[in-house]
């Protein structure tokens, strides 16, 4: 693949951001997603972020969890990213199940900033079992997590 081509194909996808959700914008986004560079993988990510159907948040949901599988943290931290602002309460136990799951400490960094998008009374039960695992990783993310909160809700709101 020539850097003229992948130039072509960023700009494209770049191009959909915006853009109504197609079939054929669709296809384009999902060959981005399945490319070997991460550059183009970001940019669908970004597109299907801007899409507000229930499919894109879905096909959002599902490319988090590959990059989970794959250990791929600085694409776990775009999708993560791309997924903050389609959360719902809804979504927190998988959130917290894929925390608590999360391979590597970067991994789980990342999430952080997805789980903030949610209320934070969704997270306190959650965490308060985890804190009482026998697993010392799990302590220490649901540790992280509670300290999180309490400094988050101990912000006066931002105008």
């Amino acid at each position: 693949m020539t850097d003229e081509f992948l130039k072509a194909e960023a700009n494209h996808i770049r191009g959909l951001l915006g853009k109504r959700e197609s079939k054929a914008a669709r296809a384009s986004v999902e060959g981005a997603l399945q490319s070997k560079f991460e550059g183009l993988q970001s940019l669908a990510a970004q597109v299907l972020a801007t899409w507000r159907s229930e499919k894109s948040k879905e096909r959002l949901r599902s490319w988090l969890e590959e990059k989970l599988c794959q250990q791929s943290s600085s694409l776990v931290g775009v999708a993560a990213q791309a997924l903050r602002n389609r959360v719902e309460a809804g979504d927190a136990p998988w959130l917290l199940d894929l925390y608590f799951g999360a391979p590597g400490l970067l991994d789980r960094h990342h999430l952080l900033d997805v789980l903030d998008a949610l209320p934070p009374g969704l997270l306190g039960d959650r965490i308060q079992s985890e804190l009482r695992s026998t697993d010392r990783s799990t302590r220490e993310a649901a540790e992280v997590l509670r300290n999180r909160l309490r400094f988050r809700t101990a912000q006066p709101a931002q105008k």
